[in-house]
């Protein structure tokens, strides 16, 4: 009975702490309560802090610090950290919703915050605060992404201005350059002219010499090809299709195809088609095509792939080589006495056989380089497991040693010591005169016998 007393004692106790550091705790919110109608943010936020210190687990504190940090201003990420803790406090709780979407909102997180308003209506749907603060998160979501529509676009014709002027100059310089070849050229045909009567071996040699020189000049002024500057690339949709076809990580693997480029393409005819696609299928401009962003990745790509000059051969020799392949295969069955509608309809036109035929070649090389890198990976986890095994084994043998000496040797060390101060040398006492004492009054006198003496050694 005094054990259950004591209990119930002791539980009351417990019961009135408890209730004591609510109070005060509510207190404290309180206190927070009173400076945030005054406006004095930074008092309620300590209010509600001191709050927290006492009850971590309270919802409520959270979502009025969350509320006080986002009126003061500037700490609108520790309103919403407070708010994501509100939230995980009490999912169930609209009002964690609220104070999330509304910190979202403050942090320009527009996308977060629609999805966070709508979370709290499907907890409570006829809150009135839930759905205006949906729709003004809806509104400025409409308003940024006008906003950095606005803003590409600008970006856009600004690098537009800046390509055509840099054309422009290129222009330029190519015609001022060949009026100082005509020139040049004419005024070498005076002085072949002034020199006919004289020497016309001399003058058919200039002549011949002359147009040598004017070949690579032509070279070199054509950097960009009619064919690919006046080709029709179509409309975003078709290109968006074309680019993100059935299998289009396979198909895109020739780079000249996604661009739709022959090799005989020039570096400028692939910048020249890059920005046309990219003004087809950028996110960024097309906003209602979710899959823009994917095609463009296919873009950009081949874009790089084509940039660099080695692998650019690289793939115009695959295809030369691939192309001749084919040809050889239908002349060969030609030659056999197949007929060419025959041919066509087994393999299908000539440019279309070539087309399959360079799309399973690039497919067979990324299979070898991925079965490449597979190999590679499995050959380096190995090598990390076999360094792992011989660190751990170091390791291992580095801790036996410590604990060898750590302890086994110390314990040989302890015990020597020990067994040397048992039987081993003591330290040497001075000799000197002891006092002479007094003999004691119980030993016999001198001269006196116990005449039973004998018997004490008897057993």
């Amino acid at each position: 009975m005094a054990d259950a007393g004591a209990a119930k004692e002791k539980h009351g106790q417990d019961a009135q702490e408890e209730e004591d550091w609510k109070i005060q705790a509510e207190a404290f919110k309180n206190e927070g309560n009173e400076a945030f109608k005054t406006g004095k943010w930074k008092e309620a936020i300590e209010g509600y802090t001191r709050a927290i210190d006492i009850d971590p687990d309270n919802k409520v504190y959270f979502s009025n610090r969350s509320a006080a940090y986002l009126k003061l201003g500037d700490a609108k990420s520790k309103a919403l950290k407070d708010a994501e803790r509100c939230v995980e406090l009490a999912p169930e709780w609209s009002k964690s919703f609220s104070r999330l979407g509304a910190a979202q909102h403050a942090l320009g997180r527009f996308d977060g915050a629609v999805q966070t308003f709508k979370a709290g209506l499907a907890i409570d749907p006829n809150n009135a605060g839930l759905e205006s603060s949906l729709a003004a998160a809806k509104e400025a979501q409409e308003t940024d992404r006008r906003e950095r529509w606005r803003q590409a676009a600008i970006e856009r014709d600004i690098e537009e201005e800046r390509l055509s002027k840099k054309d422009a100059l290129k222009a330029k310089a190519k015609a001022e350059a060949a009026e100082a070849a005509e020139a040049k050229a004419a005024a070498a045909v005076e002085a072949g002219e002034g020199n006919a009567s004289g020497d016309p071996l001399s003058s058919f040699f200039s002549e011949i010499q002359g147009e040598q020189k004017s070949v690579p000049a032509k070279k070199v002024e054509r950097v960009l090809h009619d064919k690919y500057t006046n080709q029709d690339l179509g409309t975003p949709k078709e290109q968006m299709d074309r680019l993100l076809q059935h299998n289009y990580k396979w198909k895109n693997l020739n780079a000249f195809e996604t661009l739709q480029l022959g090799q005989d393409a020039t570096v400028e005819d692939i910048k020249q088609r890059y920005r046309k696609l990219s003004t087809l299928v950028h996110p960024d401009k097309r906003l209602d095509m979710p899959l823009a962003r994917d095609a463009f990745e296919e873009v950009k790509k081949a874009y790089q792939l084509l940039l660099d000059e080695d692998r650019r051969k690289t793939m115009a020799a695959t295809i030369d080589a691939v192309c001749t392949r084919v040809a050889k295969e239908r002349q060969k069955k030609i030659d056999k006495g197949v007929a060419l509608a025959d041919l066509t309809k087994e393999l299908g036109s000539e440019e279309a056989h070539k087309k399959k035929a360079c799309m399973k070649e690039f497919a067979t090389i990324e299979l070898r380089r991925r079965e490449i890198e597979k190999h590679r990976q499995a050959q380096k986890k190995r090598e990390h497991s076999q360094e792992e095994a011989e660190k751990d084994a170091i390791r291992k043998s580095v801790e036996g040693e410590k604990a060898w000496a750590e302890t086994e040797r110390r314990e040989k060390r302890v015990g020597g010591w020990r067994d040397f101060q048992k039987g081993g040398n003591k330290p040497k006492v001075q000799k000197t005169w002891k006092q002479e004492m007094a003999s004691s009054s119980e030993k016999p006198k001198f001269g006196v016998v116990d005449a039973g003496d004998y018997k004490k050694d008897w057993k």
